[in-house]
Formats: C-alpha cells, sequence, structure tokens
C-alpha cells in the first residue's frame, strides 16, 4: 500500500433494497479496502427488511459511513441520492447483493492516477449467493490499457462488453457526475449515461484485475431485465446513436444500429400482449428512421441490411433462426 497516494477520498455509493442477506458481506468488504481513504454511503431506498437497522448499525460503528433513508424510488434514484450528498474527489458504485476485492479500490486508484486518466474500470467474476464462481473463464476480458474515447467505444462492442457499460467496477473523477445523473423510473440505466461520461473523459484506465463479485441471483435487477419485453434500453441506445451522429461517429452509428435491431428482436420473442408487440413496432419505425438515415453515409452491410428487413416483416421467424444457430454454436 502506497499511503502517500491516499489523500483524494472516494465515496463510494451503495444502493439498497431489500438485500438483508448480502448487505453486511457487501458493506464489510467495502470498509475493509486497503485504499482507507473513503467514505461509504449505504442509501436505503425504502427497504421493507432489517437494511434499515442494518445501515444504522454501520452508521454508529464506523466513522466513514453515511446513511440516507428515503422513499422507494428505484436503482437510478438511489444512486442520484448518493451522488447529491457525496464529498468524495471520486465515486465508486457497489450494489448491495455484490462484493469487491480488498484491493479493488486501491488497484484502479493507482492505475487511475499513474496514467491521469478520468476513469478507471476492472474485471469481474459471476458468483452464487455463497460467493463461490460460478462461470470461470481461462482469458481475461478486460486488460492493462490506457484508452482514449475511440478506443473505449471499440472495447463496449466486443463480446462480453457488459464490463465497459455497467456503472460497478469502474472508479470516477467526480467532475464527470457535475452534470449527470441516472435516469429516474428507467430500466437499464448505465446505457443512458455512459456515451456523457466517456465523452467527458480524456483516457479512461483499463485494468485486467478482478476486483469486483456479481452475485448471480433469482429476483435480481438484472435477472428480471431479461424477462420482460421493456423497451427502455432502445430509448438509451437512440440517444447514443444521436450522440454518435454529432460527433461524426459514423462507425459507431453502424454498430449500434446493429445492436439495436439484435435487441429488438430479442424483445419481440419476449412480447406476449397485443401492447407489448405494438410497442415492438413502434420503436422498430423509430429504429428504421435511424438506420434509413444512416444509410446515407454509410454502406451496410449485406448481414444488416437482411438483419432490417427480417426484424419488419419476419421477427419472429428471424428470431427463431438465430436462437437456434446460437445454442447449435454453444452461444447461450
Amino acid at each position: 500500500m502506497v499511503q502517500e497516494k491516499h489523500f483524494e477520498q472516494i465515496s463510494v455509493i451503495i444502493p439498497i433494497y431489500n438485500v438483508e442477506p448480502y448487505l453486511k458481506k457487501c458493506v464489510d468488504s467495502v470498509l475493509a479496502q486497503t485504499y482507507e481513504n473513503i467514505e461509504v454511503i449505504l442509501v436505503d431506498d425504502g427497504s421493507a427488511d432489517g437494511c434499515p437497522a442494518i445501515c444504522d448499525a454501520y452508521l454508529q460503528e464506523d466513522s466513514r459511513v453515511k446513511v440516507i433513508h428515503k422513499e422507494n424510488g428505484g436503482l437510478s434514484s438511489a444512486r442520484n441520492a448518493g451522488l447529491n450528498i457525496a464529498k468524495g474527489e471520486l465515486i465508486s458504485f457497489v450494489d448491495s447483493d455484490d462484493f469487491i476485492e480488498p484491493g479493488m479500490l486501491e488497484t484502479m486508484y493507482e492505475a487511475l492516477s499513474s496514467s491521469h486518466a478520468d476513469m478507471a474500470v476492472c474485471d469481474y467474476r459471476e458468483v452464487d449467493s455463497l460467493g463461490n464462481e460460478v462461470s470461470q473463464r481461462s482469458e481475461r476480458i478486460v486488460h492493462d490499457e490506457v484508452l482514449d474515447e475511440a478506443a473505449y467505444w471499440k472495447r463496449v462492442y466486443e463480446p462480453h462488453a457488459i464490463r465497459y457499460v455497467v456503472a460497478w467496477s469502474k472508479l470516477y473523477r467526480r467532475r464527470l457526475w457535475e452534470k449527470v445523473r441516472y435516469p429516474e423510473g428507467k430500466i437499464n440505466e448505465d446505457v443512458y449515461v455512459l456515451h456523457e461520461l466517456v465523452h467527458a473523459c480524456g483516457k479512461i484506465a483499463s485494468v485486467a484485475y478482478v476486483g469486483y463479485n456479481y452475485t448471480v441471483r433469482e429476483g435480481s435487477i438484472m435477472s428480471s431485465k431479461m424477462k420482460k419485453a421493456n423497451f427502455d434500453v432502445l430509448d438509451a441506445w437512440f440517444l447514443r446513436i444521436a450522440y454518435f451522429q454529432r460527433e461524426g461517429k459514423l462507425e459507431e452509428i453502424q454498430k449500434e444500429l446493429s445492436e439495436c435491431c439484435v435487441e429488438l428482436l430479442v424483445r419481440y420473442h419476449l412480447c406476449n400482449t397485443t401492447a407489448e408487440k405494438e410497442q415492438f413496432h413502434k420503436y422498430f419505425q423509430e429504429y428504421k428512421s435511424l438506420y434509413n438515415q444512416a444509410k446515407r453515409e454509410i454502406r451496410m452491410p449485406i448481414k444488416e441490411r437482411i438483419k432490417t428487413i427480417g426484424c419488419e416483416f419476419f421477427p419472429g421467424l428471424l428470431n427463431l433462426v438465430a436462437r437456434m444457430l446460437y445454442k447449435h454454436m454453444g452461444m447461450r
């Protein structure tokens, strides 16, 4: 540990809602960080279990802990409440059913400070409710490198890119959040703000270090996202495309449109009602308008043209074929 580097305070924001079995492990992992100059902001988002009492107990036990009790407003609302009172020069988010390795903050801080970056990102592992790794990979997804904005977007569109999108497993300069807050009442809130954060960064430090443990559990926000025909992520991607258009990032527009088309097919598979299918067609028309606009400047690959036609006229069939191919290739 390099004590002289620890003069900058890190505000760690933990949004909390009905996670009593997981909360102590999460908070203890943050308080046990080798980087000790931290404030830990526990945001009780209207929990109906024992979480409020646990938060208050930590408030009495450790002077670095702050507690907010608020009415339930969702994950974005809880993160925003933490951002509004954070005092640290740096910001990090940890979800309350997850936990972090003892050296996570220090490792990312040293990478960020040595490269004069504005954001740092590390790798994560998936664990079960007991903390056991559930999917081991021999290769590392995140590498030791310093990225500019263009290079970061390339990483976003690679396989397993969620590491570069999610709010957690990151360390941010506080200035990135001066005018940015998460959209409240939305799912996939991380996607909405990513382009604003990345655009504000001069450099981004990537660290080949598995510092974050993401708990895979039934009933979590992440698992519920995969089971409902919610179109919020399309709204977020349309905002990102508008940003790419303003910045003249043609390659990124093409990749984003490709992702949007795939996501539309996924959402079609999840549609169970007439109203949901009407939503699908509404979002497809918005996607198609952006696609046609992009075609005037970008030569779309043949596979993208086929996907778009299939999504418009045969979404169910195209979705079925894609799922069969993925299953055949072992891509579940």
